[in-house]
């Protein structure tokens, strides 16, 4: 037989499963499941690039024009912060064609986009943070977006222009250079970047 002493232990026993369960059902999924949520991206690292092909005016200009190889249409910066991956990127409405440098997850950066791949700087990881820092700047900045596509003007830049000074700043020399010529303008391409010889394609998903 349990007596009052040993119905009163199993019954605080009980009480204590009780909570312990309660508290861990409550809390530690919501962790899990946002750690789980980026574990695809968990190859991308500081100073990755990534391009995807878009939908839209903006999309197809740098599709058709701004692309030798028409496979992208847009490309941003790899920041990871707390292990979560973030793209910082130069992007303007489709529809008011105003916008500028911003950072957004990189689930965002890619909804409902079918072709992406990643890329990696085959640099020193000095020469790297130096180039997320220099991306941090013009972000912090507010740097508008270049509707004019002047490469020779830093207070606004267009989505390639924004990449590849960020890559000839931060590691001091202007190892990318615009050979794409519109309108008697050199604009940056997109494979002007990813088709450098210190970049390399980074496909792991």
């Amino acid at each position: 037989m349990v007596g009052k002493y040993g119905i009163k232990k199993i019954k605080f026993l009980l009480f204590y499963i009780f909570i312990f369960s309660f508290i861990h059902s409550d809390f530690k999924p919501k962790k899990i499941e946002s750690l789980a949520k980026f574990n695809k991206y968990y190859f991308l690292e500081n100073g990755d690039l990534v391009c995807r092909l878009g939908n839209g005016y903006f999309s197809d200009f740098f599709k058709k024009y701004a692309s030798k190889d028409k496979i992208y249409s847009h490309i941003g910066i790899i920041v990871l912060e707390k292990n979560i991956p973030y793209v910082i990127h130069s992007e303007a409405s489709e529809f008011t064609g105003v916008g500028g440098i911003k950072k957004e997850s990189i689930d965002v950066f890619l909804e409902g986009i079918q072709t992406y791949s990643f890329f990696k700087m085959n640099i020193s990881q000095v020469e790297k943070n130096q180039i997320i820092s220099k991306s941090n700047y013009y972000l912090n900045k507010h740097t508008k977006f270049d509707l004019n596509f002047d490469t020779n003007d830093d207070s606004e830049m267009y989505c390639t222009e924004f990449v590849a000074k960020c890559i000839n700043q931060g590691i001091g020399k202007n190892i990318i250079q615009p050979t794409l010529k519109i309108n008697d303008k050199y604009l940056f391409g997109l494979d002007d970047i990813y088709n450098n010889n210190i970049i390399s394609i980074k496909n792991n998903y």
